[in-house]
């Protein structure tokens, strides 16, 4: 029996796509380095970060924010147990707003609570269409299905301060009647009184999340196309998640295109000697998260109190 799990261990592990764990790995580090800057700046008072407070880290924010939930979309269409991973991070995401309210810090709907909820929201419609319409055709609608959630993504952009638009760019001016209460706020309309220094809503990171998702199936439907010409040519094994851009090759061929932008950013050398810590971190995303500001905490706390 332990010789069967782990077999199964191993093919799970040949099966998960390196560079999309590369990707969420360097995600996960990145958000890592923003949080510990922020509680330098924001609980310890460390002079000498004005840089963070302004556009610099706005827009280094906002990096983390997109690349996250647009990743996590493109992860949540290529898992299996969908309903229970949702539940097991929307139950996290409840925990770290528990544990938030016991230090007097308020976080509602923060990013794992958004992820849990829309992918519980997702899970039955997407049974109900893979049943009632054919998968392949479901699929080739990725890419414009990923366009049309980018653009409305882009127009709901300003949705929690109520208008259209995005950033500076205001287009139509929401009704009031919309931010009523704290369940609007999980819409994404928050009362004037609505506080959280954790706050992603349904609106608009919703369809963020959906452009991943649908960039994912149609490069699943890329991968079966490639798959069954690979078994009528009997020329190549492809992998059920791995493959390339356009026509697919084997992950071992580094046909990827994420693997490809990987090596352009980080060397050829480089990402095969880190690239396996970089998917270690990816695989491991949400304890990561968990543990990462308590981690942080400590560390500067220690570090304080010995310069004392």
């Amino acid at each position: 029996m332990e010789t069967n799990r782990t077999e199964r261990k191993q093919e799970n592990k040949k099966q998960r796509l390196l560079w999309l764990d590369c990707w969420r790995g360097f995600a996960v580090l990145n958000m890592c380095l923003y949080h510990g800057l922020w509680d330098l700046v924001y609980y310890f008072e460390i002079p000498g970060f004005d840089w963070y407070s302004g556009l610099p880290g706005y827009v280094w924010q906002q990096s983390i924010c997109w690349s996250f939930i647009f990743l996590s979309g493109y992860s949540y269409a290529l898992g299996k147990n969908k309903f229970r991973r949702g539940a097991t991070i929307l139950f996290a995401g409840a925990l770290v707003e528990a544990v938030a309210g016991a230090f007097g810090q308020e976080i509602h709907y923060g990013i794992l609570s958004f992820l849990g909820l829309w992918q519980l929201l997702l899970t039955l419609p997407e049974d109900w269409l893979s049943r009632e319409m054919r998968l392949r055709s479901w699929c080739r609608i990725g890419p414009l299905g990923a366009a049309l959630c980018l653009g409305l993504f882009f127009l709901c952009r300003n949705v929690n301060q109520g208008n259209l638009g995005f950033e500076s760019l205001k287009l139509i001016t929401l009704p009031k009647a919309l931010y009523r209460s704290r369940l609007t706020a999980c819409l994404g309309f928050p009362p004037a009184d609505f506080f959280s220094l954790d706050y992603f809503s349904l609106l608009p990171w919703g369809f963020l999340f959906l452009a991943g998702y649908f960039l994912s199936q149609y490069r699943a439907e890329q991968r079966r196309d490639a798959a069954d010409a690979a078994d009528a040519a009997k020329s190549c094994t492809v992998r059920g998640m791995n493959g390339g851009f356009g026509g697919i090759s084997p992950a071992e061929e580094g046909g990827t295109l994420g693997e490809i932008l990987l090596r352009r950013l980080f060397g050829k050398s480089l990402f095969r000697r880190r690239g396996r810590l970089l998917a270690w971190v990816g695989r491991h995303a949400l304890p990561i998260y968990l543990l990462h500001q308590p981690i942080w905490m400590a560390i500067f706390e220690i570090a304080i109190r010995l310069r004392r």
